[in-house]
């Protein structure tokens, strides 16, 4: 069904969190940092409980922003921008 031109197609935007997820996922941010250093000084597979941390940490505080620096020309071709990463990356 097609939309009326300058109509949303989601007009209510995306569904907000419910409140009382957030809070108790906000109320446990010391625990969950307090798992994942835990988890990260085991020598065994604890991603589970990593995995859950994160989540829970997430679902209160969001995902961190991801940034990226540029600097170079934006008239340099792709191929060339690659190729000139490429060469300058330091070699393991």
């Amino acid at each position: 069904m097609p939309f009326k031109r300058g109509q949303s197609g989601n007009p209510g935007g995306r569904p907000k969190a419910a409140a009382d997820v957030v809070q108790l996922a906000r109320k446990r941010t010391s625990q969950n940092l307090k798992q994942l250093a835990y988890w990260a000084d085991q020598r065994e597979d604890g991603s589970v409980a990593m995995r859950a941390a994160i989540a829970l940490h997430e679902i209160a505080w969001g995902k961190p922003a991801q940034s990226m620096d540029f600097k170079g020309s934006v008239d340099v071709p792709l191929g060339a921008l690659l190729q000139k990463i490429r060469r300058d990356a330091p070699k393991p």
